[in-house]
């Protein structure tokens, strides 16, 4: 039989023309698709923020809890940061035989620092106000994150310091360290001026042995908005300094030696 080559080049012409705009289509629809998945995604991470934002601040107005009427005016919108290191499933260091954990030492020193503070007319924050880590946080790395967006949420904040205990295989290591940012990028000088000041004070104010200021690439100073130290309060691998923090009357010497190394450290910075 005999077909019509024109007619049939002209259908084909058409089905390809036909199936090439099907297949664009199908194209941009997928590419729509997937932009509309990742603006999902995209708001999705920006209310999870937001909400983990508002919950760290109302955490942080809550853990302040002094009166208006009781607040110094020389201070008066002025917030010290004090961090407990460590928490929940972090215990941090310990002694040999477990009667002195690092979790528990730093949140009883912070507690005892903010009265003292308070005494004074100043507000304080604590990152953690019981045995427990970050909102959130299952490992490490998420309690670090965690807690240094807590510290920089808070806009008054004139000062952090973060309380932790020391530990070494050698024994004879003892004493008070401090730890300041190596970070390149920030500038160290009210930092280290508030160690300073807080290590002149223990020095002169207690029976604690003080030792230099050392900078260290540690992740929340690094991170930190504010001037910021590490503090750590003894070696719980030392005698003498496991004998200190298990005496109540050189642990309340250290945290008043503390709380007026950084009374004496706003004064200098009003």
């Amino acid at each position: 039989m005999k077909t019509n080559n024109t007619n049939t080049n002209k259908s084909k012409g058409i089905f390809n023309v036909a199936l090439m705009i099907i297949l664009v289509i199908t194209l941009f629809l997928s590419v729509k698709k997937l932009n509309d998945n990742h603006k999902i995604e995209l708001e999705y991470k920006k209310q999870v923020a937001a909400e983990t934002a508002a919950k760290a601040s109302s955490k942080t107005q809550k853990n302040i809890a002094l009166p208006a009427e009781k607040i110094n005016k020389a201070y008066a919108g002025k917030v010290v940061v004090l961090d407990p290191g460590h928490g929940g499933f972090d215990e941090g260091a310990s002694t040999q035989d477990g009667s002195l954990v690092e979790k528990d030492i730093t949140l009883k020193i912070c507690k005892k620092i903010k009265q003292y503070l308070n005494k004074e007319g100043i507000e304080v924050v604590l990152t953690r106000d019981s045995d427990k880590p970050m909102e959130n946080a299952t490992n490490e790395k998420e309690d670090l994150r965690t807690r240094s967006k807590l510290i920089n949420s808070y806009e008054n904040a004139v000062l952090m310091l973060s309380v932790h205990n020391n530990s070494n295989e050698d024994d004879d290591c003892f004493g008070i360290f401090n730890y300041i940012s190596s970070s390149p990028n920030i500038d160290t000088s009210k930092s280290m001026d508030l160690s300073s000041s807080i290590l002149k004070s223990i020095a002169t104010s207690s029976n604690w042995k003080t030792n230099s200021t050392l900078e260290q690439d540690i992740y929340i100073l690094n991170k930190a908005t504010m001037p910021s130290i590490l503090v750590e309060c003894g070696f719980l691998s030392n005698k003498t300094d496991i004998s200190n923090l298990k005496n109540p009357q050189q642990v309340d010497d250290l945290c008043k030696a503390m709380a007026k190394g950084i009374k004496d450290y706003m004064d200098k910075n009003r």
